[in-house]
């Protein structure tokens, strides 16, 4: 990749459902360049409190079986195992086969067990929100250097940011300043005039997930066009 051209980089949160099926595949969890260190993270999963999964009596007591096992869960892409209204609303199982693979290649998901994740990375079922105890300080502590690099490695040039505000304090934006470039989506005349100019935060989930999809699939299209010239 030459320095000039543009790589866009978009953060997303994941989901709090996940299916609970797998893949049938011989692969053990493929941890991503950015995972250095995860024996933390699954030390508070295994220890959470009721606070710390915002759950209480029975359901706080199956998250507890389920993070107990968490190494010995069948696994399961990314992009499937998290659900409900994001996901549902990117549906990138409809993508072509160019969109899918620009979806892949751009997207990073911001998970409190496993930091950053690629769409195509392999995890587990698990249930660990940023907020628990110490997380977010422990991976705020070693990942942003790790993070620029992989930023300067890959050229990437603008980040999308889509995180809630939880998710975006576990990065130092002034150590990652020259890479850095926080704005919300707007959607754009090609979905629908009635929504041009309007603002899209975290509250319209639906709308901003939709506006996403768009966006990967002219993105996707005008890249393929680039390469057929």
């Amino acid at each position: 990749m030459k320095n000039s051209e543009k790589r866009t980089l978009y953060l997303i949160p994941p989901s709090e459902w996940k299916c609970i099926g797998w893949v049938e595949c011989t692969d053990k969890i493929r941890y991503n360049d950015l995972l250095c260190v995860w024996l933390f993270p699954t030390e508070i999963a295994r220890n959470a409190s009721e606070k710390d999964l915002k759950c209480t009596w029975r359901r706080y007591q199956q998250w507890v079986e389920l993070n107990a096992l968490i190494e010995k869960w069948p696994l399961m892409h990314a992009k499937e195992r998290y659900t409900w209204v994001m996901y549902k609303a990117i549906d990138c199982w409809t993508l072509t086969e160019a969109e899918q693979v620009y979806f892949d290649d751009h997207v990073c998901i911001v998970s409190g067990y496993y930091w950053l994740l690629r769409p195509t990375d392999l995890i587990a079922n698990y249930k660990l929100p940023l907020w628990a105890k110490w997380l977010k300080t422990y991976w705020k502590s070693i990942m942003t250097d790790v993070f620029l690099k992989y930023c300067q490695d890959l050229w990437i040039t603008e980040i999308i940011d889509l995180l809630p505000k939880i998710h975006q304090s576990i990065f130092d934006r002034d150590q990652l300043s020259s890479v850095w470039i926080t704005r919300r989506i707007q959607a754009f005349t090609t979905i629908d005039e009635q929504w041009h100019k309007k603002l899209l935060t975290h509250a319209s989930k639906k709308i901003k997930w939709e506006r996403l999809r768009w966006q990967i699939i002219e993105h996707a299209q005008i890249k393929t066009a680039i390469q057929n010239t």
